[in-house]
């Protein structure tokens, strides 16, 4: 299962690159490309949360239902947060970084950017069912839920509408992201409780709502509002997603 699962996954990913290939032109593939490149870098984060967090929920899981709940809500907690700042604080940066990276003529490649960061933090925030259901020896309700992603994905890429390759991608992805992750609530649901609305949810609109502060302070001071928004977000976010001073000593000492 972990191996079809890990096909649909790079299938549904190489696809835009493909499409665009085919159905575009090369200005629109470059621009897609050098965004989505950015967005790889940044999935790095995915193989953090999972060398810290994995292990812990997967050796929880022999130890009894009630520790692989707690792991498994602690986890969510941190990579809710996590994945959410650094989602929020790359919106920010998008406006910027392609133009002082890869000169003025990558600048169009911003708004397709920050289209992917959707994909990015839904892709995290997936990671924490991912381990969950692997380490509760669920690898097919994994597969099936990328699946059931998998056709959300296309049916909305292949639609006959009037929306740009570039930006209709990363919209696709994001779908990928989130029916997958409603796929695999339900099949954790069947195991332990899951505060879905406390540790996604409210962080999720929470953060929409400073990005959208903070993208029309930076309109008029730019550097202030990102330095004000790296200070401010991550304490935010971590309070809205319920992370308290015990979570933190466990995310200490898992880390040391």
């Amino acid at each position: 299962p972990l191996g079809v699962a890990t096909l649909i996954s790079q299938v549904v990913i190489q696809f835009p690159f493909i499409y665009l290939g085919f159905f575009s032109t090369p200005e629109s593939t470059g621009l897609y490309s050098i965004a989505f490149r950015v967005i790889v870098l940044l999935l790095v984060i995915d193989r953090v949360f999972y060398t810290i967090f994995f292990p812990a929920i997967s050796q929880s899981f022999k130890e009894g239902m009630d520790p692989f709940k707690q792991r498994f809500d602690r986890t969510l907690k941190f990579v809710s947060a996590g994945a959410l700042t650094i989602g929020t604080l790359s919106v920010l940066a998008g406006h910027s970084i392609f133009p002082w990276i890869f000169g003025p003529e990558f600048n169009d490649s911003s708004l397709i950017f920050q289209l992917l960061i959707a994909y990015l933090v839904l892709s995290a925030i997936n990671s924490t069912f991912t381990f969950a259901l692997i380490g509760a020896e669920k690898e097919t309700a994994y597969t099936q839920s990328l699946v059931v992603g998998a056709v959300a994905f296309f049916a909305i890429m292949l639609l006959p509408i009037s929306v740009p390759t570039t930006l209709m991608a990363p919209l696709a992805l994001a779908l990928f992201q989130a029916t997958s992750l409603l796929v695999m609530t339900r099949k954790l649901q069947k195991m332990i409780p899951i505060a879905m609305f406390r540790r996604v949810l409210v962080p999720l609109v929470l953060a929409s709502v400073v990005t959208l502060i903070f993208t029309s302070w930076q309109n008029h001071n730019p550097v202030l509002s990102f330095i004000a928004a790296i200070i401010i977000v991550l304490p935010v976010l971590g309070l809205a997603s319920g992370i308290k001073k015990e979570d933190l000593q466990y995310l200490k000492s898992a880390i040391i």
